[in-house]
C-alpha cells in the first residue's frame, strides 16, 4: 500500500485482526485503494489540512471500526503555524478551532468536528484519541 512519497501497511495478526497503519492525504483516490479492507483498527495520517468530507469518505471506504488519528501530535509552535493553516481555510475553521485568547490551534474540537463528520458517513466508526506517554493492550476491547 502506499503513494510514491509514504509508505502504509495492512498487518493482519495472528487472530485475524486487522491493523491499518496509513500515511498520506486523504483524496479519492486513496479511498479507493483502501475501499473493503475492513481493520479493526486504523492509525491515519491526520492532518489541519485535510477535508473533513475527504477523510470521512476514505473512513467509510476502509470500514474501519476504530480510528487513531497520528502526524498531529505538536509542540505550541506547531499549534501556532496550526492557527495560520486555519486562517488560511478560512474564517469558519478559524472562528471554530483556534482560542481567541491565545491564538492556538484546540486540537481537540477540530478532533471531535472530525469525528462527528465521520460519523455522519460511517455511523460504525469514530476517532479515538490516545493520551500520550501511555501504553494501550489491543484486543478485544481497548484498554
Amino acid at each position: 500500500l502506499g503513494s510514491l512519497e509514504l509508505h502504509s501497511y495492512l498487518v493482519t495478526l495472528e487472530d485475524g485482526m486487522k491493523l491499518l497503519i496509513w500515511a498520506g492525504m486523504p483524496p479519492l483516490e486513496q479511498a479507493n485503494r483502501l475501499r473493503g479492507m475492513t481493520p479493526a483498527i486504523a492509525f491515519v495520517h491526520c492532518s489541519p489540512k485535510i477535508i473533513f468530507d475527504d477523510f470521512a469518505q476514505m473512513i467509510r471506504a476502509m470500514n474501519a471500526k476504530i480510528v487513531i488519528p497520528h502526524h498531529c501530535d505538536g509542540a505550541p509552535g506547531t499549534f501556532k503555524m496550526r492557527a495560520a493553516i486555519m486562517k488560511a481555510r478560512g474564517e469558519d475553521y478559524y472562528d471554530r478551532f483556534v482560542d481567541k485568547e491565545t491564538g492556538l490551534f484546540i486540537e481537540e474540537k477540530y478532533m471531535e468536528a472530525l469525528d462527528q463528520e465521520i460519523k455522519k458517513v460511517c455511523p460504525t466508526s469514530g476517532l479515538r484519541l490516545l493520551e500520550h506517554h501511555r501504553w494501550y493492550h489491543f484486543g478485544l476491547v481497548l484498554e
